[in-house]
Formats: structure tokens, sequence, C-alpha cells
């Protein structure tokens, strides 16, 4: 492979990879099941900081009535993207800031959050897919102003055909 080839196939899996890591994002905030577990090898684990750890089909059946309840609303948002590439296995550290509405207790409240995501990802029958998957951050929960709610976590209106 000449070496113009290899930077080509290199830059080709890091976009890729950038898709899969941005497909996971946005499955949670579409509340989209079978995308979210698209982005796991059948084996894979997740550690989500401290709210669970183990397999991640597990992850994914414990988020799923929250994922998909009407009310939910989140908004994940990646920065700082960092992949490295050695063949079929790959490392990926990105950081994540997230705004959600969380009830608790009976009451809606607004959770900020700001985390380190580190994914461990192999190219399996030509597609990439997290093998492991762990994040750890900080954030601020408050509640909602009275009568305003959650206006900037609306699903996505689809664009007008006109």
């Amino acid at each position: 492979m000449s070496d113009q080839t290899a930077a080509l196939q290199t830059l080709l899996d890091k976009q890729e990879i950038t898709e899969l890591l941005t497909r996971y994002l946005r499955s949670v905030d579409r509340g989209d099941v079978d995308t979210l577990r698209g982005c796991y090898l059948p084996e894979a684990t997740e550690d989500h900081g401290g709210l669970f750890a183990g397999p991640a089909v597990e992850y994914v059946d414990s988020i799923t009535r929250d994922l998909t309840h009407p009310r939910a609303r989140t908004s994940h948002n990646m920065t700082n993207l960092l992949i490295e590439l050695n063949g079929d296995v790959a490392t990926a550290e990105s950081y994540c800031i997230t705004f959600a509405r969380i009830k608790a207790d009976g009451s809606y409240y607004h959770s900020f959050i700001g985390a380190r995501m580190i994914d461990r990802l192999e190219r399996r029958d030509g597609r990439w897919a997290s093998r492991t998957a762990s994040s750890s951050g900080t954030g601020t929960t408050t509640p909602p102003p009275p009568s305003t709610g959650c206006r900037a976590c609306s699903p996505p209106t689809p664009p007008s055909s006109a």
C-alpha cells in the first residue's frame, strides 16, 4: 500500500469512527434504540460514569424506557475528538457536553453534564463498532423555571419540502 493510499484509508477509518460516535449520541437524543444497539459489538461492555457497568446490551435495555418516553429530552454534543488507529482496532477519546431534562421525585430538572468518553473500537466485517465504552463526568442539576419547560430540547422539526 502506498503512503498516500494508507493516509487515505486512515482518514476514511477516522471518519467512519466519528460518524459511529455521532450516531451513538444522536440515537440517544432521538430515542432510536435500534441504532443505539447497532453502535456496539455483540459482546461490548459499557461503563457509564458510575451509573452502569456491564454488558452494553443490558445498558441499552436499562435505558430504553427513559429514551423512548415521549417527554424525554436530551442534547449530547461531542467535542475534542482524538482517534488513534492500530489496524482493525482503535481508541477514541472525546468530550461530551450534555443537557437533559430528567424527572426525579415527581419533578422535572435540567441537568448539565460534561463528560470524558473513552471508546475502544474494532472493525469487523468491514464496519467499526464499539467494544468497550466508558465515560466519567461532572455536572449540575437544577429545577427549570416554572412555566418555561425545556424549549431548547424540543424534538426536531422535519424540514419542509417547499
